[in-house]
C-alpha cells in the first residue's frame, strides 16, 4: 500500500514538475506571489507537509496491522482454514467420516483435533512455575504434519509422542523455563498429571493453534491415547463444574496459508451441506 500511494504521489507530481521546468512565466508569478506574501506561502507549505504526513502515518499504520493480522494467521492457524465445531466425542467421529468426502479439487487436507483447557506448571524449580492458561491439544502427528500443502506450515515434526510425553511450543516452554527431558504437571479435572517433555515446537501453524485473543499459545501437544487418559475423569458426576473438551475437525483449502481464504465460501457451504443434521458449527 505504501508503495502505490509513493507512485500515485509521483505521477501526481509530474505536471506541476512540467509546469515548472517549460512554464517560465507561471514560474516566475509563483515565485514572485510567494515572496510577496511569505506568511501565506508557509502556512500553504507547512499545512501541506501536515497532510502528507498524516496520509503516510496512516498508511504506515494500516500496512503494519495488515502485516499483524497475517502474522498472526501463520502462526495461531498455519493451514487450517476452516474449523468444524462437535459437540461431544460421538459427533466428532461422525463429522470425521462425513467431511472424508469433501471436494479434493477445492479441499487438501482435514485433521481431527481435540483440545482441553488445562493448567500447567513446572516439577522441581523452586518457586516452581505456573502457566494457568494452557490447553492440550490431542492429534496424530504424522497426520497433523501431512495436513495442508506445506508440511512446514504446520510447526509439527517427529512421531507422535507414547503415553505421559507430550511436545510443548516455545511459549510454554519460556513460560515454564522448561526443555527436552524435563518434567511439567498439568491440571485436568482436579487432577494432577506429570508428563515428560518430548520436545518443543515453533510458534507455527498446527503446533501454535489457539483461538484465544492472546499473542502467545501454550500448548501441550500429545498423542491420542494420552489425551483420553487426560478427559477420563469428564466422564465422572462433578465433571460438571469444568470445562468439557473441546472437539473440533480442521479443514485446509487448497492454495496454501494466505491463498487458500479465497476458497472458504465455497468450501462452507459444501460442509454444511454435509453436516445439516448434527449440532456442528463452523
Amino acid at each position: 500500500m505504501t508503495a502505490l500511494a509513493l507512485a500515485a504521489a509521483l505521477l501526481l507530481s509530474v505536471p506541476f514538475l512540467f509546469v515548472l521546468a517549460r512554464r517560465p512565466v507561471l514560474r516566475r508569478l509563483a515565485l514572485r506571489n510567494a515572496a510577496r506574501r511569505p506568511r501565506e506561502a508557509l502556512l500553504v507549505v507547512v499545512g501541506s507537509m501536515m497532510g502528507a504526513a498524516i496520509i503516510t502515518g496512516s498508511l504506515v499504520v494500516g500496512d503494519t496491522l495488515d502485516a499483524s493480522v497475517r502474522q498472526i494467521a501463520r502462526s495461531h492457524l498455519g493451514p487450517v482454514d476452516e474449523l468444524v465445531l462437535a459437540a461431544d466425542r460421538g459427533e466428532w467421529l461422525e463429522l470425521d467420516g462425513r467431511l472424508a468426502s469433501l471436494p479434493s479439487g477445492s479441499v487438501d487436507g482435514m485433521l481431527p483435533v481435540a483440545t482441553l483447557d488445562i493448567a500447567a506448571t513446572s516439577v522441581g524449580r523452586r518457586p516452581p512455575r505456573a502457566a494457568p492458561r494452557s490447553q492440550v491439544v490431542g492429534l496424530d502427528f504424522v497426520a497433523a504434519r501431512r495436513f495442508g500443502d506445506d508440511p512446514r506450515s504446520t510447526g509439527i515434526s517427529g512421531r507422535t509422542p507414547p503415553l505421559w510425553r507430550a511436545a510443548i511450543t516455545t511459549d510454554l516452554a519460556a513460560a515454564l523455563a522448561v526443555q527436552p527431558g524435563d518434567a511439567i504437571d498439568v491440571l485436568a479435572y482436579g487432577r494432577r498429571h506429570r508428563l515428560t517433555v518430548y520436545r518443543v515446537l515453533p510458534r507455527r501453524g498446527v503446533a501454535d493453534l489457539w483461538l484465544g485473543f492472546e499473542a502467545e499459545a501454550r500448548n501441550v501437544l500429545v498423542g491420542p491415547v494420552t489425551f483420553d487418559r487426560l478427559v477420563a475423569p469428564s466422564r465422572s458426576r462433578h465433571a460438571e463444574r469444568f470445562a468439557p473438551p473441546g472437539w473440533a475437525v480442521a479443514v485446509s483449502n487448497r492454495g496454501g496459508v494466505e491463498g487458500g481464504a479465497g476458497l472458504t465460501d465455497a468450501v462452507k457451504g459444501e460442509i454444511v451441506a454435509r453436516t445439516a443434521d448434527l449440532e456442528a458449527q463452523v
